[in-house]
């Protein structure tokens, strides 16, 4: 299940890059991405929910981005973050993509953390 709506997605994530079924099925995939990275950890109602759907949100984008036009971004900005890719050589992996966003927001809450906790 997707840890954001559509809803969030225009209001608070603030960006219209997808339409309401293009976010539906991205953001399914956005929240497998972050299942896996997070190894199941994520908790959409928790202490770090924002910071959960922001990265579905963006997840999302990436995913879109990665399956319609390649992975060559050449231009994007959402509420202070930009980037844009326009050298060929210098392009990410699609899931090179995926991992930096994921980091973005996900860094700093110990979700990404997959070592062993104490004994």
């Amino acid at each position: 299940m997707a840890y954001a709506d559509y809803a969030y997605y225009l209001d608070t994530f603030r960006s219209n890059q997808l339409s309401e079924q293009e976010f539906a099925s991205f953001a399914e995939r956005a929240a497998d991405w972050i299942d896996y990275l997070t190894d199941g950890k994520a908790d959409g109602n928790g202490p770090y929910s924002e910071k959960i759907k922001k990265a579905c949100c963006a997840i999302a984008e990436v995913l879109f981005v990665n399956e319609t036009k390649g992975g060559g971004i050449v231009s994007a900005s959402n509420d202070g973050y930009s980037e844009s890719y326009a050298n060929p050589n210098s392009q990410q992996t699609a899931e090179q993509r995926v991992l930096n966003v994921a980091r973005r927001y996900l860094s700093g809450t110990g979700l990404l953390y997959r070592g062993v906790g104490r004994c």
